[in-house]
């Protein structure tokens, strides 16, 4: 059995205990509508959760290869909103951490989070270094651990503790974030079998938004796991390459559960925001910026 923890987030309070970690104080200006932008980094993956609370909290999953996602950034956020309360990565491939290191030159950093691996990669070495010079702390996620701030929620579905990081795709971070009712589900980089793994391990449901796994390959976003939680929207973060991303097999899958598609290629820079009707019902609204 996994051992759970819960990360909890306050403004003003910054403590340790046995089961919960109060691991960063979060900041920023006002805000009361969840926001998840999709952010266009060319081939890459980075997106920016914004939660509502007292203030709002901001997550940002990956940071794209390069320095794009800091001209993205800057379109989202306030100058005077020079900080992000945790940077993540689902895993150390460059397209995915390459744009920490400029990121954190222009933005602080309350922690990082990440699933515990290492990289014999230049771009590892010099975000280390990064960190360590900013004196920025890591935290190791896992299977069972949860993010809260508010009425918003961060689930940790993968890696489990003492997953092989042999595959770095496989041993990616999945995260479903949850608002009331509201669901939307970040799958990294990860291939049909641990979609496989996910989908036997949890009880999962039917999601609004899919961030599309690996880009649109066709190794991921399998029939099976998408007849499970038929995604209303399904994300897919893409740029110019040479696989073929995203592919003809993965799309035609989206379309069988009906899911509408965005793509970052085709509509830069996507966000969502989360709308509450007078009687409780959560929607999200989509809009290119």
């Amino acid at each position: 059995m996994d051992s759970k923890r819960i990360i909890l987030f306050f403004v003003f309070s910054l403590a340790v205990f046995d089961i919960f970690l109060w691991a960063a104080v979060f900041n920023g200006g006002g805000g009361d509508k969840l926001q998840i932008y999709f952010l266009n980094v060319g081939q890459g993956d980075s997106e920016l959760l914004v939660l509502p609370g007292v203030k709002p909290a901001k997550i940002l999953i990956d940071s794209g290869p390069n320095g794009s996602a800091v001209k993205e950034l800057d379109k989202i956020l306030p100058f005077f909103s020079r900080r992000v309360d945790i940077a993540a990565a689902t895993h150390l491939d460059s397209d995915h951490t390459g744009g920490f290191s400029y990121i954190l030159k222009r933005f602080k950093a309350g922690i990082f989070a990440y699933n515990g691996s290492d990289a014999d990669s230049t771009v590892w070495k010099n975000l280390k270094g990064k960190m360590e010079e900013e004196e920025i702390p890591k935290l190791v996620l896992k299977r069972g651990d949860k993010i809260k701030y508010g009425e918003s929620e961060v689930d940790i579905l993968h890696p489990p503790e003492g997953f092989s990081f042999g595959n770095t795709n496989e041993a990616a971070l999945v995260m479903l974030l949850k608002n009331r009712e509201v669901k939307a589900i970040f799958m990294g980089d990860v291939g049909k079998e641990t979609e496989k793994m996910i989908v036997n391990y949890y009880n999962l449901s039917e999601v609004d938004i899919l961030k599309v796994a690996h880009h649109g390959s066709k190794y991921s976003s399998s029939e099976e796991f998408l007849n499970v939680i038929k995604p209303r929207v399904s994300v897919i973060e893409v740029g110019k390459n040479s696989y073929g991303h995203p592919t003809v097999e993965t799309l035609k899958r989206l379309a069988l559960v009906k899911s509408l598609v965005f793509r970052t290629d085709k509509n830069g820079t996507i966000k969502a925001e989360l709308i509450y009707s007078e009687n409780g019902k959560g929607k999200f609204i989509f809009s290119s910026i």
